[in-house]
């Protein structure tokens, strides 16, 4: 039933379950999908956080990251352009939250020559913290001391 419930809320299920689509053109659409899973995706690990996002409709100057309040923006925009089916415009804006162990001081983007974006933040170095207070080891000495003096 469950399995049911979630294929009803599947967006590409009218697509691929369609009887007038080819089954050619059925598994085209599965790959883009697949493909653009591999382009967009967010990785956080002990060393970095990473964000990859298919931006191959745009150029680098097209595209503005920003970070404020523990957020990365990355905005894209194009005017009219003229494609194989006509004219299109596009826009868009995604949002990363950047957890506090990342470095926002060192937040580095990338762009490949087939417009994928990377942008990356290492984690944040631990500083230590001096809090004026520490613990001091008693050394034991075996010469006696009187009255204030060894």
């Amino acid at each position: 039933m469950r399995d049911r419930f979630v294929h009803d809320w599947d967006d590409w299920k009218d697509f691929t379950d369609n009887s007038l689509i080819s089954r050619n053109r059925r598994h085209q659409l599965e790959r883009r999908r697949s493909d653009e899973n591999q382009k967009n995706e967010v990785l956080e690990d002990k060393h970095r956080f990473r964000a990859k996002l298919d931006v191959s409709h745009f150029k680098a100057h097209e595209i503005e990251i920003k970070y404020s309040d523990g957020n990365i923006v990355v905005t894209g925009k194009h005017e009219e352009v003229e494609d194989r089916q006509g004219y299109v415009s596009r826009q868009f804006t995604r949002r990363y939250v950047l957890p506090a162990e990342y470095d926002a001081d060192l937040l580095e983007a990338t762009i490949s020559a087939d417009g994928v974006l990377v942008i990356e933040a290492p984690t944040k170095r631990v500083k230590r913290v001096d809090s004026g207070e520490r613990i001091v080891p008693i050394i034991h000495s075996h010469h006696i001391t009187r009255n204030g003096s060894k």
